[in-house]
């Protein structure tokens, strides 16, 4: 009976915390953001402090080089974007009042669907001036979503600096919830977690980024009219797992078909190049894709999607790894506990304290974790060798 109630009172606490975190999702995934943001820059800040950059240092340059690179790519792609988008209305609104002239010729005539189409007036207007209050409302809520957007995106970034600058304490923090015999494992289990989804996040910055400055060349040399925002569509695209390639190409190809068919299939052409180089060529050297299974890709991106809409689509990838390695670590079985031949004294501990200590400091390039450690051992020490005499 007492089974029972303890199995019964555990699946509802476990349902309630579900339920609270889901009700909570944008609190949780915006810290998930932050700590998917710390661990995308761990490395680079631990080479540079492994270079004997201060800590405070490294942390500067990283997020000031992240921050100015964005702030810069931003402020580079605006302007022509906004053109190109306002060239593109315009050139829509020609291509839909030469159709309805056509569709408003004698042999078209006497078809009551197209009799229903909207004049190329309506159209222009709707496209171009003459519909204010539809204009503000989407120019509002534009600028909302841009606006949230941005909040979050600097919340993120905040939150993100608070976890590298803490991250010991909060590392201390989250495993003395756990048994001890559990904590070397978690921690290992973390510290993967944090490597493999931050190297999968600067994988994937850095083949978008090349990806549309690839196709920004090839549009503008073939002299496509609107090569900044096809060049955009399909950077965003690489971002989104297995079907990126598959929406990017067709819209691509649609809208290069007002420079001609020839340049459209072209476009069409150079994109999947550039998708095939991206994926066979370039990612290989940068990250190990099959770290995570196709279809745990395919459930995550369904659930997150119908959860967070794009954002969702965009974070399955790293979400899908950190599950893929959960679940491996749990599966695997737990390394046997070393037999111990003798009992360990405390001079035995001080001994291999001091080889380690010694090793630590011969080491070229130390680890502020490592360092942390060894002190934290040295403090145990020294207050078992007090509590014992």
């Amino acid at each position: 009976m007492k089974h029972l109630a303890l199995t019964i009172t555990t699946t509802l606490a476990t349902l309630a915390i579900i339920l609270i975190l889901w009700q909570l999702r944008s609190i949780v995934f915006l810290f998930l953001f932050s700590i998917i943001i710390a661990g995308a820059l761990r490395r680079p800040i631990d080479r540079l402090i492994q270079r004997q950059f201060k800590p405070w240092l490294a942390m500067t340059i990283m997020y000031g080089v992240v921050l100015i690179g964005l702030t810069g790519l931003v402020i580079m792609i605006a302007m022509p974007l906004a053109n190109e988008i306002d060239a593109l209305s315009q050139a829509l609104t020609q291509l839909y009042a030469t159709g309805y002239s056509l569709v408003q010729s004698d042999t078209l005539t006497g078809n009551p669907l197209l009799d229903r189409l909207p004049s190329s007036e309506v159209v222009g207007q709707f496209l171009l001036e003459n519909q204010p209050a539809v204009l503000v409302r989407l120019v509002l809520g534009f600028t909302q979503g841009f606006a949230f957007f941005v909040g979050q995106a600097s919340l993120a970034i905040v939150l993100s600096i608070y976890w590298t600058v803490d991250q010991l304490h909060f590392e201390r923090l989250w495993l003395s919830l756990l048994a001890p015999g559990q904590r070397t494992r978690m921690r290992d289990l973390w510290y993967k977690l944090e490597a493999n989804v931050g190297a999968y996040i600067r994988s994937e910055v850095l083949q978008s980024v090349i990806a549309g400055g690839l196709l920004t060349l090839g549009f503008w040399l073939s002299g496509l009219s609107y090569p900044f925002l096809l060049a955009a569509i399909g950077a965003i695209a690489w971002f989104i797992p297995l079907v990126g390639a598959l929406f990017a190409i067709p819209i691509i190809a649609l809208i290069a078909l007002l420079n001609g068919p020839t340049l459209a299939v072209a476009a069409a052409i150079y994109s999947l190049l550039i998708f095939f180089l991206m994926e066979f060529a370039i990612e290989p050297r940068l990250y190990d894709r099959s770290k995570y299974g196709a279809i745990l890709v395919i459930l995550v991106m369904m659930a997150m999607v119908d959860a967070l809409g794009i954002i969702g689509l965009l974070l399955a990838p790293p979400l899908a790894l950190a599950i893929q390695m959960i679940i491996d670590e749990l599966l695997s079985a737990p390394a046997a506990p070393a037999t111990v031949d003798k009992a360990v004294t405390l001079q035995d501990l001080q001994e291999q304290l001091a080889q380690v200590r010694t090793a630590v400091s011969q080491t070229e390039t130390q680890s502020p974790r490592v360092k942390n450690m060894v002190e934290r051992l040295e403090q145990l020490v020294r207050e078992t060798q007090e509590a014992t005499t």
